[in-house]
């Protein structure tokens, strides 16, 4: 499984409601916001990552990863009226992180080596989406399990 595969698995398990997530770059993420189903869990594009050069032939991997997980908002909310929002997002986070941590594909096998959270903003996003929402951005770093040395 792709890491983003995994990530959409994790995010339609959450148990604090149903997210829709989508995975794109920025301005196309924009557009899809427009019309999206809220609350979402938005993947942005996934620009690089770090090759971990492993004695014994193992080459692993490090991805940064950006999540939004948020709900629809008014407008003209106060930050005590955004304040429910942004707490079932903390709690969704809590589950995502939850899951990405002991996730295993269907033979047992774990999938996620390691997981840092590098940044958690929690705020109003006000058309970031053209819309407004609430929510929390959510920066990871994380290392998928690869099991597969390289041969030269």
């Amino acid at each position: 499984m792709t890491l983003i595969e995994i990530i959409s698995d994790v995010v339609s398990k959450i148990n604090t409601g149903t997210f829709s997530f989508h995975y794109a770059e920025e301005g196309e993420m924009n557009l899809w916001a427009e019309n999206a189903e809220f609350p979402i869990a938005s993947l942005f594009f996934i620009p690089s990552l770090k090759f971990d050069l492993v004695a014994g032939g193992r080459i692993g991997e490090e991805y940064p990863v950006s999540l939004f997980i948020g709900d629809k908002d008014k407008l003209d909310s106060t930050a005590l009226e955004s304040e429910p929002l942004i707490e079932i997002a903390r709690l969704a986070c809590r589950n995502i992180l939850s899951q990405l941590q002991n996730y295993k594909d269907l033979s047992g096998n774990k999938l996620i080596d390691s997981i840092s959270v590098t940044r958690a903003l929690r705020g109003r996003v006000v058309n970031k989406f053209d819309v407004a929402a609430s929510g929390i951005f959510l920066d990871l770093l994380i290392k998928p399990t690869i099991v597969t040395g390289v041969c030269v």
